[in-house]
């Protein structure tokens, strides 16, 4: 097992650093999205305060994720076709920037 990223591949932490991520962010989702069906009481503010939470978690999972990456090295593409890299990396940072502006929004809103 690889810890660090190489040429090929990314390594342990950072395949660790997406799923883990990912898992996050989808149960942080469905929990908003049945949030809002709950009647006000004990019950929805424990799950509001969580969801918050995880919110907050995410925020520093994508800083410390931004930091390892700053210190490893980026595996080659796998295409060889320029315009599919370039979208690849577009759409990687648009995700990226939509998390955390969603997250600091909703911070504001609350």
């Amino acid at each position: 097992m690889i810890i660090k990223n190489t040429l090929s591949s990314y390594g342990f932490v950072s395949k660790n650093f997406h799923w883990i991520m990912a898992l996050i962010i989808l149960f942080n989702f469905t929990l908003g999205y049945f949030m809002g069906d709950l009647d006000k009481g004990p019950l929805r503010f424990f799950i509001f305060n969580f969801h918050k939470s995880i919110g907050i978690l995410v925020i520093v999972l994508i800083i410390l994720r931004f930091l390892w990456r700053l210190v490893n090295l980026v595996p080659t593409p796998l295409s060889q076709n320029n315009l599919l890299n370039k979208l690849s990396k577009f759409v990687h940072y648009t995700i990226y920037r939509h998390k955390i502006n969603d997250t600091y929004q909703n911070i504001l809103v609350v």
